[in-house]
């Protein structure tokens, strides 16, 4: 159900319905966090992040990815850790926290270094 609700929020927030999106999304973490699934949780997080970016309420975005960041760190998903990296910066850089955005990106920099030529 947490993958439906999440398919479903990407869905909206592809067409632009950034307030829907928000809507299925919150849904896909709530139903994900009562099931007990970490892969299901931090993603329907970043996409939640996601969402929050586009309609411009960048708090909330950081957290969600915050969030999705501390959740692939516990699964140990290192491209999931990236991205989550990488949105954080792009969120900071909407709000002009350039020195934020630069410590996002150069957290960045170990995980590219070890991924090298790995990322297929």
């Amino acid at each position: 159900r947490a993958r439906v609700l999440q398919n479903i929020g990407e869905v909206r927030w592809r067409q632009g319905l950034y307030a829907d999106a928000v809507d299925s999304l919150l849904s896909a973490t709530h139903e994900a966090e009562r099931s007990d699934d970490l892969d299901a949780t931090a993603e329907a997080s970043k996409q939640l992040g996601s969402a929050y970016l586009l309609k411009g309420d960048l708090d909330n975005s950081v957290r969600c990815y915050q969030r999705a960041l501390r959740l692939y760190e516990s699964l140990g998903d290192v491209l999931g850790q990236a991205n989550a990296l990488n949105n954080i910066g792009a969120a900071y850089r909407r709000q002009s926290r350039h020195d934020e955005t630069r410590r996002q990106h150069i957290c960045l920099w170990p995980i590219k270094w070890e991924r090298r030529g790995k990322w297929k």
